[in-house]
């Protein structure tokens, strides 16, 4: 059974790993990618290796494994209950897509740039005047400043710049614009007070093998070339990527792209609240435990002067107790002179001032501290 309260079966999880990308799972199910595979394994479901996950992606059907038998003591068997909270948020996303699947017409890309949206043209014109897009085959372009994070070769430039003015274009009939981040550089999707960023890059791949008897050393550079195969990835809380595909290019894909990035605002709103709320109510719990540390202080140091003031009075009590006695005892001896009645006016003085009821000044414990005497200097 899976360790978070997801509505699916093992089954269900079983036929999901072999129709929809790894990734978009881990966003679905709200888990890193390690707890994920590691519930698979435990369950005993065959995954799909890492070079398989595009294809998937793209909507590749692969024949999977057979699903094993179930040899646990409880088989995971019906579905998960959600908490209130993951329903919500659920139901919220699923109803942001519908409203945009319908609102969302299909999306074409042009055969060239016509009437660019003005961070697409900031973009060409910056990569196109400062040479980056000159450089050796198989290095990708750095980041400029003031223009998209898109990191393509010379080659793919064109066709990056016209997918990248198609999805920003697209985006601005539901209300997203795009900006640049002027301290980080990266591309920023704004919808609200939701933040998304926004990427663009080319897969590469190794250029050529080593040569077989040449070890690698530190520094050494690996050459790569690209490959043409675009990437665009948005980051917020959570992350999705779409690749390119033989069958399936991105420029088929951008409307299931705009709903996937609509679906992620809404994700990421949401979860933000979320957020907000247990912070509030960690401020709330962290202001009632250092209220209960307090009064628990307080009450200590509450008992600890009643102890002592109990031990004062008894102390008291035991000399006036000690006073009565030696009086009447000279009294019966007939031996009560002025000595001992100053005695006893002074031992039950002090009594009074160890009593905390009476709280009666002593003139010389209550008097200032005597002072030593300075040695004197001429």
């Amino acid at each position: 059974m899976l360790p978070i309260p997801t509505p699916t079966s093992r089954e269900a999880l079983y036929q999901e790993l072999w129709t929809r990308p790894i990734p978009e799972l881990l966003n679905r199910y709200g888990v890193c990618e390690l707890t994920f595979l590691t519930t698979c394994r435990r369950l005993h479901l065959p995954v799909p290796a890492r070079p398989l996950w595009p294809r998937i992606a793209a909507g590749e059907r692969f024949q999977p494994p057979p699903l094993s038998p179930w040899a646990g003591r409880r088989p995971p068997a019906g579905p998960i209950p959600l908490s209130d909270t993951e329903m919500a948020r659920r139901m919220a996303v699923k109803a942001a897509a519908a409203a945009a699947q319908e609102r969302q017409q299909p999306i074409t890309v042009p055969d060239r740039l016509l009437d660019p949206h003005p961070l697409v043209k900031a973009t060409a014109t910056a990569l196109r005047q400062t040479g980056n897009t000159d450089r050796a085959e198989g290095t990708l372009p750095n980041m400029l400043t003031g223009a998209l994070d898109i990191r393509v070769s010379r080659g793919c430039l064109d066709r990056a710049l016209r997918i990248a003015d198609t999805l920003l274009k697209a985006l601005a009939l539901h209300d997203i614009t795009a900006g640049i981040d002027p301290k980080t550089g990266t591309t920023q999707l704004r919808s609200g007070d939701i933040t998304l960023t926004l990427a663009i890059s080319e897969q590469i791949v190794a250029a050529a093998r080593r040569p077989p008897g040449r070890r690698t050393t530190v520094g050494d550079a690996i050459p790569v070339r690209p490959t043409a195969m675009l990437t665009i990835t948005v980051r917020g809380w959570v992350q999705r990527q779409w690749h390119d595909a033989s069958k399936t290019p991105l420029e088929r894909r951008l409307r299931g792209i705009v709903i996937g990035i609509i679906e992620l605002i809404e994700e990421q709103r949401h979860r933000q609240a979320e957020h907000q709320t247990r912070e509030s109510e960690m401020e709330a719990a962290q202001s009632r435990y250092q209220a209960a540390v307090r009064q628990r202080s307080e009450e200590a140091d509450r008992l600890r002067g009643l102890l002592r003031d109990a031990v004062r009075l008894e102390r008291a009590n035991r000399i006036r107790a000690l006073a009565s006695a030696v009086e009447a005892q000279a009294t019966a001896q007939g031996t009560l002179d002025d000595a001992k009645r100053n005695w006893l006016d002074w031992a039950r003085g002090k009594a009074d001032w160890i009593d905390p009821v009476t709280k009666a000044a002593d003139p010389v414990l209550d008097g200032p501290e005597p002072k030593r005497p300075q040695l004197w200097r001429a």
